[in-house]
């Protein structure tokens, strides 16, 4: 199971999203990862916003949405605990190995700067 950032951002170069247009992704020094919709699409709005910042601990990770749908919504949550919702989407069938291998697309790193990385997709 995946326990940090790090490893979480080495998986998720392989991971397409496919209810997304174009996006960008920005790295910081800050040990977060930001998500920005840049165009409308079935379910994301353009300028929808997503964060994800790992604790200072490494034990977990602070989640921000902010989208025109619902408005601002945080929440924190325990490695541990996204492993127990992880298990649950996988006993409810909402993902399965497919889930993963039908999204991997392999992609190419855009341009790095030094405290930032973008990525557009």
């Amino acid at each position: 199971m995946i326990h940090n950032l790090n490893e979480i951002k080495k998986s998720s170069k392989k991971f397409q999203l496919l209810f997304s247009g174009e996006y960008e992704i920005e790295e910081s020094k800050l040990n977060s990862i930001s998500y920005l919709a840049k165009e409308k699409s079935t379910w994301i709005n353009e300028g929808d916003y997503y964060e994800l910042t790992e604790w200072k601990n490494g034990e977990g990770y602070d989640m921000l949405i902010q989208d025109k749908n619902s408005g601002r919504q945080s929440f924190s949550i325990h490695f541990t605990q996204l492993e127990i919702f992880i298990k649950l989407l996988f006993e409810i069938g909402a993902i399965d190995a497919d889930f993963f291998s039908d999204r991997i697309k392999i992609k190419k790193d855009a341009n790095k700067k030094s405290n930032s990385v973008r990525r557009k997709y």
